[in-house]
């Protein structure tokens, strides 16, 4: 890095001071000891966002090939303006692992259908200034200005296809894990090696899960993709019904943490 020359040493000192700061990537200290981290979320398609679509940006650990991303800090906003979207996404430093590799994700949902995401990895501290995040269109075959019957959340089979974002794996026998509640409030579905069942209640919008009870089978496949399924029907969950999608969340109810189809 070259600075400019002059004779008086203070504007020097400034103009220094200037240049290293232009320098830093986009991570700023933030309030409360927190950092926060900036950019922008686009997309190239010509297609307008409905006002009711939510835009969440995530900064994830993804360092462990075999496990499921670590989210660090996400954010959730409307699509005012745009785009692109600008965002400024909050973090904890301390929480970040020397050894991780951190990477920026977005996702673009109408009524829990996810319609845009970005495919490429895109680091999120390269040193390289805003973070630019480009998202493509999923499911682009489907018009999605076209409404859809929606399927009732009960009575429904409901087949399980994505954990974390990411697709499931099939179970034992190629068959995918599944999930159906009658309106009895009684649930059972196959896990990917053991069937499964317990009571659910539908509060609202949420879906409280009672103690699952399940077969102790050994099965040669399905055991890793039931462990991960499994461990997320308990407790109070949010859910949204969209046509034929099914999506249930965790966290702090904006994270989509399982994601199934009718079948």
């Amino acid at each position: 890095m070259h600075f400019p020359i002059t004779r008086h040493p203070r504007l020097a000192l400034a103009a220094m001071l200037l240049g290293l700061l232009t320098s830093l990537p986009a991570v700023q200290a933030g309030e409360g000891g927190t950092a926060t981290l900036e950019g922008r979320v686009y997309y190239r398609e010509r297609i307008a966002l409905p006002p009711n679509a939510v835009i969440s940006v995530l900064l994830e650990d993804v360092a462990r090939a075999d496990a499921p991303a670590e989210v660090v800090a996400s954010k959730r906003f409307g699509p005012e303006g745009g785009p692109p979207w600008r965002f400024t996404l909050g973090y904890d430093p301390d929480q970040l692992d020397p050894r991780g590799r951190h990477v920026v994700r977005a996702r673009i949902e109408v009524e829990g259908r996810l319609w845009f995401t970005n495919t490429e990895s895109i680091p999120a501290f390269d040193g390289e200034g805003t973070v630019q995040v480009l998202v493509r269109r999923v499911g682009a075959e489907r018009d999605a200005a076209t409404p859809r019957a929606e399927r009732p959340l009960t009575g429904t089979r409901w087949l399980l296809v994505e954990i974390d974002g990411e697709p499931a794996a099939a179970g034992a026998d190629g068959r995918p894990a599944d999930f159906q509640l009658n309106d009895a409030g009684q649930a059972a579905g196959f896990g990917g090696c053991n069937r499964f069942s317990g009571g659910v209640k539908v509060e609202g919008d949420r879906l409280l899960f009672g103690p699952m009870m399940s077969t102790m089978m050994a099965c040669s496949e399905g055991d890793q993709v039931e462990q991960a399924y499994l461990v997320k029907l308990v407790g109070s969950v949010r859910f949204s019904v969209s046509g034929d999608a099914l999506v249930l969340y965790g966290g702090d109810d904006s994270r989509p943490v399982l994601r199934f189809r009718a079948e």
